[in-house]
């Protein structure tokens, strides 16, 4: 009987499932890439293009290089400040907010357009996420989303935001609607923007 019971103990031990390895928390955040990023930036000329040929400026010839179609190209900018929630004392984390001068149609509030060829800038608003550890970016709060159809239409939709290169310069890619000699077009816009100035990051 002892033997049987040493042999059942053995059995036991040899099929055992193993404790799940647990991974190790993650260490606090230093914030060292969010302070690398958080700035203002602007956009380099020769690295912004569409995906496709347009004639924006009515000269008869359509290109790709959506800062010289833009006779009076207004440089895309952004702005990504780092704040602190003041009235929500349960968060310890920094609210990120992000701020980009997207050129845009002259248009009145019926969509209709002033002339043709000519953009102005207009601020859109967005709260995003940045992982210290992957430098991933998440959209948390769109301002468009509060617009109709109209502001879709005159200032487009971003579709994608991220970091890269050795100075973390910022790459946005929009979806945006231009009024052509051949009516209006859609097209991807891909804007790379450089820092110009650091931000300061307040104490948590």
């Amino acid at each position: 009987m002892q033997n049987k019971f040493l042999y059942i103990l053995l059995l036991c031990s040899l099929f055992s499932c193993k404790p799940p390895e647990i991974e190790p928390p993650k260490p606090p955040p230093d914030y060292t890439f969010l302070k690398s990023v958080i700035g203002w930036y602007w956009a380099i000329d020769s690295c912004c293009y569409m995906d496709i040929p347009l004639d924006l400026n009515f000269d008869g010839v359509a290109t790709t290089n959506i800062a010289n179609e833009i006779g009076n190209w207004p440089a895309l900018r952004a702005t990504i400040v780092a704040r602190i929630d003041h009235f929500n004392k349960v968060k310890s984390d920094y609210w990120i907010d992000l701020g980009i001068d997207t050129p845009g149609h002259t248009m009145d509030s019926q969509g209709n357009l002033w002339s043709f060829g000519t953009f102005n800038l207009f601020l859109i608003g967005f709260e995003i996420e940045i992982d210290e550890y992957t430098h991933e970016i998440t959209v948390t709060r769109d301002d468009t989303d509060y617009f109709n159809d109209y502001y879709h239409q005159k200032y487009g939709q971003l579709q994608s935001i991220r970091f890269g290169g050795d100075n973390n310069n910022l790459y946005l890619e929009y979806e945006q609607e231009f009024y052509t000699p051949e009516g209006w077009q859609t097209a991807r816009c891909f804007y790379e923007l450089e820092k110009i100035a650091d931000g300061v990051l307040p104490p948590l």
